[in-house]
């Protein structure tokens, strides 16, 4: 009779541990599905937020790309490694032509990639020193304030983002490092380390916790 309560209880345990494990289990999925869509309403709020705040510049400043980082020195000590450009559309015939001596053209910001072997992928902010029309397309010769040599190739106008119109000095420096150092693919791969090492494993009752 004793064996028989004994193992009786047992069983009436082992439903109690079976009933708060499916209990808890039902309780996580449920506040994992809230934590999950307030996550994904707070990060839809921000894209769409950075991409309004996007057009609103782009619309401002008459082009697609109204703001950019120089990533090089070519155009020190005018123009610094992580100054802030901020950028505008013109039409190609109102760029203003400046000469070698004394750096009064424009700088405009052009697509580099494929003009010449080495070209940058980035954009470059290089100034005009000269401009001429051929064939109804304008085309501008650039070079860096702190090169010693004008560029290769001459920039077509369909190749420019825009003119410089102001810049902030040094912001952009931290975006620079992150670029240059390749830590922007670590800190990636390591917050998604994180992400997935956090996460509380499922505790499951045993019949020790109803002692």
């Amino acid at each position: 009779m004793f064996s028989s309560i004994v193992v009786g209880r047992e069983k009436v345990l082992l439903e109690q541990i079976k009933t708060n494990n499916n209990f808890i289990n039902k309780k996580k999925k449920t506040s994992s599905k809230k934590s999950i869509l307030k996550m994904s309403f707070f990060l839809g709020i921000f894209i769409l937020c950075v991409f309004l705040t996007q057009i609103s510049f782009q619309l401002a400043f008459n082009t697609q790309q109204p703001i950019g980082v120089v990533m090089s020195d070519s155009m020190e000590p005018n123009i610094n490694k992580g100054d802030i450009l901020l950028i505008k559309g013109m039409d190609p015939e109102q760029i203003k032509v400046g000469t070698i001596v004394d750096n009064s053209g424009d700088v405009i910001v052009f697509k580099a990639q494929g003009l010449w072997a080495d070209a940058p992928a980035f954009s470059m902010a290089h100034r005009v020193i000269d401009k001429w029309q051929d064939g109804g397309i304008w085309y501008f010769q650039t070079k860096g304030d702190a090169n010693s040599v004008i560029d290769r190739t001459p920039i077509p106008e369909y190749r420019i983002i825009g003119v410089v119109q102001s810049q902030i000095p040094y912001i952009g420096l931290i975006f620079v490092f992150f670029i240059e150092s390749g830590l922007v693919v670590i800190i990636i791969i390591v917050l998604a380390f994180i992400l997935l090492s956090s996460k509380k494993k499922k505790r499951h009752f045993t019949w020790r916790d109803f002692r």
